[in-house]
């Protein structure tokens, strides 16, 4: 689906593992100053931009290897936003991801990573009854920001 803006066109593509790198920065960047990150992550403490890193490094691989969807925007070839899409179908309870927690305790801390399934546990009770998609994620290249990509 192309989208046209000052001449230059953007398009939304599929994206596999071997777009997860880039991926991964523009989702960095985009949560890194999101305020409930920060509360999360306790953005006061040492090691932020590493917690943060790491979650969204096992999101996006515990969202690959559940085969859902991840679309990006390209502009000129070029990856400048990226959205994780969770299908109806699988409903994910972080709290039952034995590998990710692991992962996401080693890496993250013990900390950060439960009051991130917390966190996970509260949205999950605010969502819709029945099928819909989630955006667990989805950010956009700083440089890109209001113009209207997102």
């Amino acid at each position: 689906m192309p989208i046209t803006t000052d001449e230059v066109e953007a398009r939304v593509v599929r994206l596999d593992a071997s777009a997860i790198k880039e991926a991964r920065t523009i989702l960095f960047r985009a949560y890194k100053h999101e305020p409930t990150f920060k509360y999360l992550f306790q953005a006061e403490r040492p090691g932020y931009d590493q917690r943060v890193r790491a979650t969204i490094r096992e999101l996006c691989h515990l969202h690959f290897s559940l085969d859902q969807e991840v679309i990006g925007l390209t502009l000129d070839s070029r990856l400048i936003a990226v959205a994780l899409v969770g299908s109806p179908v699988v409903r994910l309870d972080l709290s039952r991801q034995f590998a990710w927690r692991m992962r996401m305790l080693l890496t993250a801390g013990s900390e950060s990573t439960w009051r991130y399934i917390e966190y996970h546990k509260q949205i999950h009770k605010v969502l819709p009854h029945g099928e819909h998609h989630e955006l667990p994620l989805i950010g956009v290249d700083a440089q890109h920001r209001s113009l209207g990509y997102g």
